[in-house]
């Protein structure tokens, strides 16, 4: 028998504190009702739990967001209801002044009502608002249409000459390559001017502006990602031959989510890499005997824009689907940050253009500029600016969008208002505000005398009145419309939440059990452990 170690008691001891701690972790999800109640309870449920929170919450404020959207279709059909009234009683007026047993001095009187209606109306007009936002009357936003290009928009912003072959832009960052497989980086200003990779091509900066996607030669042969100082090399896919032109490799685009890279396959058709785990897939089928080239993704993910070592452009759905050809001679599409346009290398005139991305509204960029070739455009993340790559000079364009036309067409567009209608970034509604002043349905010249005037003007009065009808059934759309989309948001956010309390909630009548089990268990280790303790005080016996 030995006394300087009770193993019996420590054993006992230790299963003591292993159920009390037991005990304390089920107290805790009782009192909280939640299984996780920290990252050690369950890692990876607690990252997919706050995920699933974050898009609930988002959902909830959708909630209240189409709620808001709703009532200011309300209030917008309410004002045109008021209008479409007062047009009835103008027209009422019409046909009365029209008739021809009425003197100079009825018709007279007459016109003093309508005037009077048409006052009514403009401050109709004027007046409803939704939270201070202009519903009936939305000033016009004025657009420019194509001018005459400036020789002064744009100016170089490299040191050339320097045989360049790619340009990619985010935030303030630009980068590009050059012949010998050296990528650069530098400010948009010019500044800053630094070597971050050497044999890499076709350098991509992802969406966010914090890695690059570039293709590699020798040891990294493929697409590789780093940070944008040039650390953190990563190869996502091993392809070795990927699709190029003029002896160089194609460019790569990053989706909307950075999630994938865009690119010229194998096998002359577009595909994609998943940059997480290096799986590749065929998004579009090589056709027509081209290769497929060049690809540009659209900001919300729905579009992808493609070229062909034909020289041609085409646009298609991001799953591949509807492809239909933009242009006959061009190379090296870029979606706009908007995703409205996109620019291009035109063959036809050596330069860069501009299009809409419907194929309407063409113009060419470089006009004005040191005649030779322009290729590879980047647009800035704004928008307002554009980078492109020139063969006369070597060297690195940047043009300010703002000041390119000189001599601008102004025309004016319906104002809109954008709902956010979903926990994403491109879940949205949008609302086409309406102008039902007077002058914009063409009754602010009303007359009624003579009876002639007065006949003429029941056609302006129908005109506005269908045209009102027609701003009041929109409105009624839009309302339904988001009856539905609100359905919707709701029924997901049920099941969401169902989903996150079966990762997260805690199931309260088997962490009873468990409570039980542990107290149970905590009463008969104390029990064994007094037990243990006496168990030496036999060696007392042994001394008497």
């Amino acid at each position: 028998m030995i006394i300087a170690h009770n193993l019996g008691a420590l054993n006992s001891f230790n299963k003591l504190n292993k159920n009390a701690n037991a005990t304390t972790k089920v107290l805790e999800k009782l009192s909280s009702g939640l299984r996780i109640n920290r990252a050690s309870d369950d890692a990876a449920g607690l990252s997919i739990s706050e995920k699933m929170r974050a898009q609930i919450r988002g959902l909830n404020q959708a909630e209240r967001n189409i709620q808001d959207g709703m009532s200011l279709t309300q209030v917008a059909e309410g004002g045109l209801g008021q209008v479409e009234d007062s047009l009835q009683r103008m027209r009422e007026l019409c046909v009365q002044a029209a008739n021809g047993t009425l003197c100079s001095k009825d018709r007279q009187n007459i016109q003093d009502e309508v005037n009077q209606i048409i006052a009514g109306i403009d401050n109709t007009a004027n007046n409803t608002n939704f939270n201070g936002i202009p519903l009936l009357n939305r000033p016009q936003r004025s657009e420019s249409a194509q001018g005459t290009p400036s020789v002064s928009w744009a100016n170089k912003i490299t040191s050339g000459p320097r045989y360049d072959m790619s340009v990619s832009w985010s935030s303030s960052n630009i980068a590009f390559s050059t012949t010998t497989g050296d990528t650069y980086m530098i400010n948009s200003d010019g500044t800053n001017e630094h070597l971050i990779l050497t044999a890499a091509y076709s350098p991509t900066l992802s969406r966010d502006g914090t890695k690059i996607a570039y293709v590699g030669c020798g040891s990294d042969t493929g697409i590789n990602i780093c940070n944008i100082d040039g650390s953190g090399k990563v190869k996502v896919s091993n392809a070795t031959t990927l699709t190029s032109y003029s002896g160089y490799q194609a460019s790569l685009s990053w989706s909307y989510d950075d999630q994938y890279i865009y690119y010229g396959g194998n096998f002359g058709q577009i595909e994609r890499t998943n940059v997480s785990t290096g799986l590749s897939e065929v998004v579009i089928d090589k056709f027509d005997s081209a290769n497929l080239i060049e690809a540009s993704i659209s900001p919300n993910g729905n579009s992808i824009l493609f070229s062909t070592d034909n020289y041609e452009i085409y646009l298609a759905n991001s799953d591949g689907t509807g492809i239909h050809k933009l242009v006959d001679s061009g190379f090296a599409p870029a979606f706009s940050p908007d995703g409205t346009k996109f620019a291009y290398m035109d063959y036809s005139t050596g330069g860069i253009s501009v299009m809409n991305i419907d194929g309407s509204g063409k113009t060419n960029l470089t006009e004005g500029l040191p005649s030779g070739g322009y290729m590879n455009p980047a647009w800035s993340s704004d928008g307002k600016q554009i980078a492109f790559y020139s063969f006369t000079d070597k060297d690195i364009w940047v043009g300010n969008l703002e000041e390119l036309f000189n001599t601008p067409t102004s025309y004016s567009t319906p104002a809109e208002i954008t709902l956010q209608v979903g926990a994403g970034s491109g879940d949205t509604f949008v609302v086409t505000l309406s102008d039902v002043r007077s002058s914009n349905i063409g009754i602010s010249d009303v007359v009624v005398d003579p009876a002639e005037m007065a006949m003429a003007s029941i056609g302006k009065v129908d005109s506005a009145i269908n045209t009102v009808s027609s701003e009041r059934s929109r409105f009624g759309a839009y309302h339904n419309a988001l009856e539905h989309v609100i359905n919707n948001v709701s029924n997901y956010e049920i099941n969401l939440s169902t989903a996150e309390s079966r990762i997260r909630d805690a199931d309260m009548s088997k962490e009873m059990i468990d409570m039980v089990k542990n107290n149970i268990l905590s009463q008969a280790s104390q029990a064994m452990l007094a037990q243990a303790n006496q168990i030496p005080q036999g060696i007392l016996q042994l001394l008497k």
